[in-house]
């Protein structure tokens, strides 16, 4: 594995430590982690939508909606920034 893929999957385990971490301490645990996911998909759902003006593309697959479903905007983020840099 490149050392690229190996920081990438690090500082997206770390995202999502840090968002349930925040959601934890939230009260609200059920409804954050479900607004995040909403907030995660929506997203990919915008970028898609727009992406015959912006030329910015997330191909949609079991992988891609999960992340974002999971890690939500920074799983989004790092998704379009994966792409980038891969």
């Amino acid at each position: 594995m490149g050392a690229l893929k190996i920081s990438a999957i690090v500082l997206l385990s770390l995202g999502a430590f840090i968002i349930f971490i925040i959601a934890l301490f939230s009260k609200r645990l059920i409804r954050t982690l479900l607004l995040n996911a909403v907030f995660g998909i929506a997203a990919m759902v915008i970028i898609n939508l727009t992406s015959s003006f912006t030329g910015v593309h997330i191909p949609i697959n079991q992988w891609t909606v999960g992340s974002g479903a999971v890690f939500g905007l920074p799983g989004v983020i790092g998704i379009l920034v994966f792409g980038i840099l891969i």
